[in-house]
This record gives structure tokens, sequence and C-alpha cells, in this order.
């Protein structure tokens, strides 16, 4: 059971910590800052495939156009129209989104929802994987999906260093 605090906000480093009756949660975004529990559901929320900002999940995740545009199977062209016109997703596309959406959502709940860890972790190259990042994993293999929820997996249980 999580003790209760008085509310406020205390700076501690380079976190914004900020105390209530609900449980907090870090999420980053550039400077560390922890969030109440109702922020995070808004956060997974957000990350719904049918309602994602794409800008705001580059942001997110720290990835530029072209980075995207291999996430989603597509030309950077293509993923520069979509981003310039707003246009709606082809099927290909939105599997590619829900997969990685899949994967991102499991890396918050493995990494403790620390959000800036797990962001960290898919810029962070594996030695095992040819020392590719889990972003190259999931563009550069057809199993790409797969083997993330793998490595994710043992990460959770403790297996994976």
């Amino acid at each position: 059971m999580m003790k209760a605090h008085k509310p406020g906000v205390k700076k501690l480093g380079s976190f914004i910590v900020e105390l209530s009756d609900d449980p907090i949660k870090i999420v980053t975004s550039g400077a560390p800052v922890i969030l109440k529990e109702k922020e995070y559901r808004k956060l997974l929320n957000d990350l719904k495939p049918d309602k994602v900002n794409l800008e705001s999940l580059m942001n997110f995740l720290s990835i530029n156009r072209e980075v995207l545009a291999g996430m989603l199977g597509i030309s950077e062209t293509t993923a520069h129209r979509i981003l310039r016109e707003g246009r709606k997703l082809g099927k290909n596309e939105l599997f590619r989104l829900q997969q990685l959406m899949e994967i991102i959502l499991t890396g918050i709940d493995v990494f403790d929802y620390i959000i800036g860890d797990f962001v960290d972790w898919m810029h962070t190259k594996i030695t095992e994987k040819e020392n590719q990042t889990p972003i190259e994993i999931f563009i550069n293999s057809a199993f790409g999906f797969s083997e993330l929820k793998s490595i994710l997996n043992r990460i959770d249980h403790t297996i994976y260093n």
C-alpha cells in the first residue's frame, strides 16, 4: 500500500515529483516528470492506434520521420504526406502501428511505468541481436514484433540482462 503524502510538487535531482494520494508514475519526455495515475491513463488512451497522433508518437519515441516510415513499412515520402495531410493509415500501416503500440504498452509495463527507461531501451543496442536497437529489430526483421515481445517477456521475468 502506498503511503499518503501531502499534495505538492517537489524537485528531486532532475525529477519533478508531484505528490498526491493517487499512485505516482514516472514519465519522461526530455526532463523526467512523475505524473499522477489519471495522467498516465490519459497517455495510454492517447496511444490507441485509431487515435494516435503520429507527430506525438515520433516525439514520444524520439524518432524522426524516416524511422517512423520504416516502422510503418512505408516510404519516407508517404510518411511525410500522411503527416502533412493528416490522411488515414492503410490496413498494413495500421497493423504495423497496432504492433508498435502493443510493444510500447508492454514495454511501459515491463519497465514499471518508467517511460523514460523504456524509451532509452528502445534506442539501446542489443549485443545478442547483432548490436541492433529494438527500433531497428522492429523495422528490419519480418519477426521483429515477436522478437521484441519475447525480449520484453524475458526482461520482465529477469531472464534477460
